[in-house]
């Protein structure tokens, strides 16, 4: 506590005024921060993002264990094609998966498509594109990142999307992880 002996040469003014000051600064501070805080990032968080880091981290990890290369960057639709000495057989393919999820109150499904072929030799070869999709809603602005995994059987994609609601209101940012195989399937985790 409080030691008020009159070799502090506090006045009973300065005390209050301390104490007021004391007051405003407890009682202020957690709304100016939250509207500072507001002010920097007014997007929502898709809940499940942190999950979708947590298995590209372990994608990245797999591929460098494994000396498979890993591309970071690519734009939605950019048919980014990396070349194989194998030839594709058959016809390319576009595989999706997907996820529910509810944004702004709405059911909403996250749709992750890519566009495929593989060769002889079973291995994912050319890899075209990949495109993120919204059932309700808009995705604003998206890039992926993609590992190639199981020699070159699986290729692990990572989005990173911000997306506007229905009503155009809110903004929501996400993070969204799946796979695509070879046998012309995908997974959505």
């Amino acid at each position: 506590m409080f030691n008020f002996n009159p070799t502090n040469n506090v006045s009973r003014r300065e005390l209050i005024t301390i104490a007021a000051s004391t007051f405003a600064l407890a009682t202020i501070s957690p709304i100016v921060a939250k509207a500072e805080e507001a002010i920097v990032s007014d997007a929502i968080m898709i809940p499940g993002s942190e999950g979708a880091r947590c298995r590209w981290d372990e994608a990245v990890r797999q591929a460098a264990l494994q000396g498979e290369p890993v591309y970071y960057g690519l734009d939605n639709g950019a048919h980014r094609v990396f070349p194989d000495v194998s030839r594709a057989i058959g016809s390319q393919r576009t595989v999706s998966a997907s996820k529910n999820l509810i944004i702004a109150g709405l059911p909403n499904t996250i749709i992750i498509s890519a566009n495929y072929g593989v060769t002889s030799a079973g291995k994912i070869s050319p890899f075209n594109w990949a495109a993120i999709y919204i059932s309700a809603g808009r995705i604003i602005s998206s890039n992926y990142n993609r590992a190639i995994l199981d020699g070159g059987k699986t290729n692990a994609i990572y989005y990173h999307a911000e997306i506007r609601d229905v009503a155009d209101i809110s903004t929501y940012v996400g993070d969204f992880y799946c796979e695509s195989y070879a046998s012309f399937t995908g997974h959505f985790y």
